[in-house]
């Protein structure tokens, strides 16, 4: 048994034992608060089941969220920074796996870069974790063709919720709409949307997209500024009461994503709106 950077690796190997399959790595991650890792890019293709905790995976601008009983898969190639949630880091199991009948697969089963999904394939993961830590320093017939079978029942599992939807996509897109308008004045975050839905979150973000042209973040984004806008314009609220209202983390929050759409401050939204209204009431004079 190793450790590097505080991981626990059961198995690491430099040559394939199969051009078409074969597994480079893979280990624990126990749960530590500063956990950080960046890959740039992603040398192989990178399976993850977390079992407790929670954590974050960047690619790019986006930053997305991941909890006990997600599954994550991550595309060869892909620029990703792994971290933990420092107030509840996780532990999750994870191997690479590379070969070419691998690469066809997810190529055609997995259309994004990274993949989450809460889907039950802790047993193939202990089951293959098993076959890697049996002590051989390669797998033998029979175990190569469990290690194959495993891996192709987890990225069924997994990608069960793309190719056999359990409700029709206009239906979910509206349910999501739905869902925010009536938590407008709420806390609320993907996984709350995805978790009342019953979908993935990446579903939630593919179906919301194709019907109304725009992420579900950013409709929330949109439908709260317009709220601020009325508010502004024909209430005395101050701007920390409409800011907390709306769920915003503080004041400064709220003025930067309201320049950020409208092109202007509240503050200056309110004074422009209000100057406009006051001389649409002003008396003619004779």
């Amino acid at each position: 048994m190793a450790y590097n950077n505080g991981e626990m690796i059961i198995h690491a190997s430099d040559f394939p034992e199969n051009d078409s399959l074969f597994c480079s790595l893979a280990g624990f991650t126990p749960p530590l608060q500063e956990y950080r890792i960046s890959r740039e890019p992603a040398k192989s293709y990178i399976f993850e089941y977390i079992i407790s905790g929670r954590g974050y995976i960047q690619t790019g601008d986006e930053i997305l969220s991941v909890k006990a009983g997600d599954f994550c898969l991550i595309k060869k190639g892909e620029r990703i920074i792994s971290s933990s949630d420092p107030k509840d880091p996780y532990e999750k199991m994870w191997f690479h796996v590379e070969g070419m009948m691998l690469e066809k697969a997810v190529k055609t089963m997995i259309p994004y870069g990274v993949y989450i999904n809460a889907c039950d394939v802790k047993l193939a993961f202990e089951e293959i974790f098993a076959l890697l830590d049996s002590g051989k320093s390669s797998l033998d017939r029979d175990g190569y063709v469990k290690f194959m079978s495993f891996i192709f029942s987890i990225l069924t599992v997994a990608t069960q919720d793309l190719y056999f939807p359990m409700k029709e996509a206009g239906s979910i897109a509206e349910a999501v709409k739905k869902y925010i308008d009536d938590n407008i004045y709420s806390d609320m975050s993907l996984e709350d949307i995805s978790g009342h839905l019953g979908i993935t979150k990446m579903r939630v973000i593919r179906v919301f997209k194709k019907k109304y042209e725009t992420t579900p973040g950013q409709y929330i984004i949109n439908k709260r500024v317009d709220i601020a806008k009325s508010l502004l314009r024909n209430t005395i609220m101050s701007l920390a009461d409409i800011s907390a209202l709306l769920k915003y983390a503080n004041t400064q929050h709220f003025s930067n994503t309201f320049k950020s759409i409208v092109g202007m401050t509240p503050g200056a939204y309110r004074k422009k709106t209000t100057r406009r209204s006051t001389k649409r009431k002003l008396p003619e004079t004779v």
